[in-house]
């Protein structure tokens, strides 16, 4: 399990070759924070970097992507309320066929937009997470 002290030394390594900001993070509530690990785990296909009782971080394209207790950091909000994570990833596919490994309901269909494509999920506390590939150019 990584300690509060791990997590404040990463944050200041990212600071010391960064500007203003130490680095782009997003996170989603849960009320079963095991059960939401198990989902993310699968989706990003990697352990977390820091694990707490309360706090499971993934590093995802430079940023932190956290999964914290709603009990502790969010009493009282609507699950799926919050802001969407909106995350970049090359094969969507790939992202959707995880999915289908953890998912009780069946996966949405990947959207094709001009330029653009999308996967929606709903992790297992109704909290709506976007994967996207930009295709204008490819």
């Amino acid at each position: 399990m990584t300690s509060p002290e791990t997590l404040t030394n990463t944050m200041r390594q990212a600071n010391d070759n960064a500007d203003e900001f130490a680095r782009m993070g997003a996170y989603v509530s849960s009320s079963d924070l095991g059960r939401s690990t198990t989902f993310y785990g699968a989706i990003f296909a990697r352990e977390p970097i820091i694990r707490l009782d309360d706090f499971v971080a993934y590093e995802i394209a430079g940023g932190l992507f956290a999964i914290v207790s709603r009990e502790r950091y969010s009493a009282g909000s609507i699950p799926g309320s919050g802001s969407v994570p909106y995350i970049g990833a090359e094969n969507l596919d790939m992202i959707r066929t995880r999915a289908a490994t953890v998912l009780t309901e069946p996966v949405p269909a990947i959207i094709t937009e001009p330029g653009i494509r999308l996967l929606k999920l709903f992790d297992p506390d109704r909290q709506l997470v976007e994967f996207y590939s930009l295709t204008v150019g490819s």
